[in-house]
């Protein structure tokens, strides 16, 4: 915290000598010196001003409960301390895990737009900070400490495989948490459920095996509460290798993107050579698509499809085997 400080109060007196508009005196600033939990404020920021860190104030119980922060340009009247409508709406930029392009930052949120740089990060004395370098712009947003995560994470990782992505985190304790979401570079590909509340966490995995070898792939892991407030819990890179491993089971998987607009990739694996369909249907049972029906042998296999020619709505994916395997899956097409 005392780096940033420092590169912070180097940077704003450099500026606001050398770049400080000669109209600055009249802007007037309010930024708060701290922000409670469930507390809303409207900040004011003027062009090349310092401001020492925002404290947040609550029940916060170390680096990976990480607080969750609403942004919101202007001031609205409905909100608490948040009643100045007048002032120029800002907006503050999406805050990224490890954003900040130098060394020693690796472990705050940053982020940066044509008005302000912000860092997010917790502090050796137990409470979380919020440091914001302002530029040209002048005016206000809102900032509303909402609530601390459902989740306390202790490990996030990915490794890549022969033809797949083992994925594994751990939780060291749960509140309300209804399920987990895995985005595969931005789409949601998988959902998993919860403890709802334990104060003893668990440990979950899950495979993609929908990946193409030499890719490397980004993942971020979401907790959805009982609210339905979202979090994420970082991002992690894994590159499958380009070698296939041996089919043992039949499978049908999830096809991604989920939902898709226009084109998604259904994967599938064979055990031993067989006849095999792969069908679409739309929600009343009408066969919209065939995408396989022939003699295919074992393997793991990926499949294109483009709904270009059909209507938004809820479709089904069946595979049959001959008669040794049969599955059915949903996929939702929104244009």
């Amino acid at each position: 915290m005392k780096r940033m400080m420092i590169l912070k109060i180097l940077v704003a007196t450099a500026a606001l000598v050398l770049l400080a508009p000669a109209g600055m005196a009249q802007c007037v600033s309010d930024v708060p010196a701290e922000l409670h939990i469930d507390d809303t404020y409207c900040v004011q920021i003027c062009p090349w001003a310092y401001y020492p860190s925002i404290t947040l104030v609550g029940n916060l119980d170390g680096p990976e409960a990480k607080p969750v922060l609403i942004f919101s340009p202007g001031c609205h009247p409905d909100a608490t301390d948040c009643e100045n409508s007048t002032c120029t709406p800002i907006d503050v930029p999406n805050l990224i895990f490890g954003g900040y392009p130098y060394p020693g930052y690796e472990d705050q949120w940053y982020g940066i737009n044509d008005c302000m740089e912000v860092f997010f990060y917790f502090g050796h004395d137990n409470f979380w900070y919020i440091d914001i370098l302002p530029w040209e712009c002048e005016g206000c947003f809102c900032i509303t400490f909402d609530y601390q995560l459902a989740v306390s994470l202790t490990a996030f990782d990915a490794t890549g495989g022969a033809g797949e992505v083992t994925l594994a985190w751990r939780t060291a304790s749960e509140t309300d948490n209804d399920h987990f979401e895995i985005e595969r570079d931005g789409q949601v590909v998988w959902n998993e459920p919860g403890l709802g509340t334990s104060a003893t966490g668990q440990s979950y995995s899950w495979i993609d095996r929908n990946v193409t070898g030499g890719t490397t792939y980004a993942y971020t892991l979401w907790s959805v509460d009982v609210s339905g407030h979202r979090s994420s819990h970082g991002t992690v890179n894994a590159t499958p290798t380009s070698s296939i491993a041996a089919v043992t089971e039949y499978a049908l998987y999830q096809n991604y993107p989920n939902p898709f607009n226009p084109t998604t990739t259904i994967a599938f694996d064979l055990v031993q050579a067989d006849h095999v369909t792969l069908k679409i249907y739309n929600p009343m049972g009408a066969e919209v698509a065939v995408l396989r029906d022939q003699d295919m042998s074992s393997g793991h296999y990926t499949v294109s499809f483009d709904a270009s020619r059909l209507t938004s709505g809820l479709y089904f994916y069946t595979i049959s085997v001959g008669e040794r395997f049969a599955a059915t899956r949903k996929m939702l097409l929104v244009k």
